[in-house]
């Protein structure tokens, strides 16, 4: 088909102006943060696509050695970025932004030959009449379904989302190969063999590219083999010779991409990768039916409030539970069943729809991934946005309303687009937005929590550490807390979340490190020097490890006695009062009492009472100490504070049941003492020995309690 250089220019500038509304919603999202997986592929746990030198060999060596080598050119890309950019996003999103907006460039070509070849093809001229001609109709639809789809607010979660390049990246390349393949198909009729042949490099390149951008790209020979079918083979029998050779290539092509990535031994591969997900083969195939009716409901009204990161979606155990599988089985069913009957009559719509369901069924099956994320419509939304299109102008009458009513649903996408990108600007009023939207998923707290965390935020960001691992027991959420309280030098707390991660088995070389740093900042150098030695036979070749394990053998050898240690490392850090407690520990030692209780309240007037563990240990040692030296009544009054601040903690429970039973006051020590078993104390051994109940034993009540008491001869509380 032969087009005038003045049609030429029109479809060049209705195609520019598709950047324009996009570069303005998208304008704001520079600057905006790394999210979720963007460290793990970038920062955290990819070393080899952190690039120092641009070079062949570096850029071969991310390709085979750096995380997602199935994803090649998208993990180039990102190697790239970090080379000129390193951790400032701007570089990273500005990237996004050109792919997106030179996809929805190719969009419009695409569909603008789409609607001429089925036009030409199946209708004959002249189908347009009532405004003014074919092409003029053609070049609108093309444009504001190219608009509709740039402005989408789904398309956020494959642009902003800086790691979802993966998905842009394989689409740009997808929509690029299939316009090349359809120029090839036109130089054909027009026997331009030379032009056909480069065209059809351009489209074989683009389609190698596709794939080794992301996986689901795999789908991009059926599409072609569907598209030669449906608009330049007019529907014909499949069983010419040149369809069936055509099938049969595409589906070898298919079959392979298919083994390189599943491997030989598929099917096995796929049921074992199964066993990481709280779901089952036959629970993903089902709820994927619904997940696929509430795809089709987000991309028909796409307000901010429906989008988020990460669903909580419900899974489906039998196609009756919950009912609504059934009839999202039936709905998909009829789509493509509609398809199949529509395809002669109504082209567009049947090619439209197969699009739409064939590009999810790699991720929507039975392949063992996440259920749903909204960047996997990225790709089929892009025929249903032209369908849409193609609808308006054949229903609303006149056309100017037709081309008035999508300029103003542009306009409102947009302004939605807009609003949804202020978010991903943000990381922790993201992380909000998603768990206010999924309440009962532990994800959005703990990303919630690790957003406060990098922007220094730790006391914010521990709460909801500890939600979500009392939603999802992941230990690594133990280590975090950790850091954050490592980073606020909370060196007790920090402690005891280390430990207890090592204790739910989170055992890498940095948790026993950053335990054995602690430890050192309380005083505990031998426990500290195990945990350093416990890391160095994780990660015997970690040279910071090394280091701080050789500087804190220097450091002991030069200060001598742990008593000078510890005043040494005082003098050094006069603010931390775990060191004071220690101190106060090794006065303990050294029968030092005065010197211990002294050392006690500098600790308590150092920290706040109801933030800090250190503040409840200092209460506990001070009162102890107070009744070393006579002063029942203080040591009475701190047991107190101490039974108020931690009511869970017998320890000073089963103190003031002591001392109360000591000064003869048998109904609070009976109270007390009840506190105590209630709250974990059951030490009979302890119990029978304190002299301080001598004068209570024989009471009915203290009996009753000795009862509840399980004995426990090696006397661990």
């Amino acid at each position: 088909m032969y087009v005038t250089s003045r049609n030429y220019i029109i479809k060049i500038s209705f195609a520019l102006l598709i950047i324009i509304p996009a570069l303005f919603v998208y304008a704001n999202t520079l600057d905006a943060p790394f999210l979720f997986d963007d460290y793990n592929s970038i920062i955290k746990n990819n070393p080899n696509l952190q690039i120092s030198e641009l070079s062949i060999d570096s850029l071969l060596e991310v390709a085979t050695q750096a995380e997602g080598k199935y994803r090649p050119l998208a993990i180039i890309s990102l190697a790239v970025n970090y080379y000129f950019g390193g951790t400032d996003t701007f570089s990273y999103h500005l990237f996004n932004i050109a792919i997106h907006l030179f996809t929805g460039i190719l969009l419009f070509f695409l569909f603008h030959a789409t609607l001429n070849l089925s036009v030409t093809n199946t209708e004959g001229n002249g189908r347009y009449a009532n405004f003014q001609t074919e092409a003029q109709q053609s070049l609108w639809i093309a444009f504001l379904a190219a608009i509709i789809w740039v402005l989408h607010p789904l398309q956020t979660n494959a642009v902003t989302y800086i790691v979802q390049r993966m998905t842009s990246m394989a689409t740009m390349f997808f929509v690029l190969s299939m316009v090349f393949y359809i120029r090839c198909r036109l130089a054909m009729r027009r026997d331009q063999a030379f032009v056909a042949i480069v065209f059809l490099t351009g489209c074989v390149l683009s389609g190698v590219f596709a794939v080794s951008s992301k996986e689901n790209a795999a789908t991009l020979p059926i599409f072609i083999l569907l598209y030669e079918w449906f608009f330049f083979q007019n529907l014909r029998p499949v069983y010419s010779k040149w369809m069936i050779a055509a099938t049969v290539m595409a589906v070898l092509i298919f079959g392979c991409l298919a083994l390189i990535f599943l491997g030989d031994n598929s099917i096995a591969r796929i049921t074992a990768g199964f066993r990481y997900w709280d779901f089952t083969m036959a629970e993903r195939l089902l709820t994927e039916f619904r997940i696929i009716g509430f795809y089709l409901s987000l991309l028909f009204f796409p307000h901010p409030s429906r989008l988020t990161l990460d669903y909580d979606y419900p899974l489906s155990y039998s196609a009756l539970h919950p009912s609504t599988t059934i009839l999202a089985i039936i709905m998909v069913t009829a789509l493509f069943f509609l398809a199949v009957y529509t395809a002669r009559k109504h082209r567009v719509l049947a090619f439209c729809l197969l699009w739409f369901l064939g590009n999810l069924v790699i991720e929507s099956s039975v392949i063992p991934i996440e259920l749903i994320y909204e960047h996997r419509l990225y790709l089929p939304s892009i025929m249903i946005a032209m369908l849409v299109a193609n609808i308006v102008f054949k229903t609303l009458k006149p056309q100017w309303l037709s081309i008035a009513g999508m300029l103003v649903i542009a306009v409102i996408l947009g302004f939605w687009t807009h609003e949804r990108n202020v978010l991903w600007s943000d990381d922790v009023q993201f992380w909000k937005d998603a768990g206010r939207k999924a309440p009962e998923d532990a994800r959005p707290l703990k990303n919630l929590a690790f957003s406060l965390q990098q922007n220094g935020r730790y006391k914010e960001a521990i709460p909801y550490y500890r939600r979500s691992f009392g939603m999802a027991e992941q230990p690594a959420i133990l280590y975090n807390i950790g850091l954050c309280y490592s980073a606020m030098e909370y060196h007790v707390e920090a402690i005891t979340a280390f430990r207890k991660g090592i204790e739910e088995n989170y055992k890498p070389a940095m948790a026993y490190a950053k335990l054995g740093y602690e430890l050192t900042m309380i005083g505990e150098f031998n426990t500290a020097i195990e945990n350093y030695r416990q890391a160095l036979e994780i990660d015997p070749e970690n040279q910071a490890i090394k280091e701080d394990l050789q500087q804190l053998i220097r450091f002991l050898r030069q200060c001598g006695a742990p008593e000078a240690c510890v005043e040494a490392l005082i003098d050094q850090y006069p603010e931390n009062p775990a060191l004071k407690f220690k101190m106060g520990i090794v006065y303990e030692g050294q029968g030092k009492t005065r010197q211990a209780a002294s050392a006690y309240e500098k600790v308590l007037s150092m920290v706040s009472a109801r933030e800090r563990e250190i503040y409840i240990l200092a209460l506990n040692h001070l009162a102890t100490s107070h009744l070393r030296l006579g002063a029942v009544d203080k040591a009475m009054a701190l047991f107190l504070e101490g039974a108020e601040l931690s009511p869970d903690d017998y320890k000073f429970a089963y103190q003031l049941a002591a001392l109360h039973a000591y000064k003869g006051n048998p109904e609070k020590s009976c109270e007390w003492l009840e506190k105590a078993v209630d709250s974990g104390f059951d030490d009979l051994n302890r119990l029978e020995s304190d002299t301080r109940f001598n004068a209570v034993r024989d009471n009915e009540w203290f009996l009753r309690i000795q009862k509840r008491v399980k004995k426990n001869p090696a006397g661990s509380n």
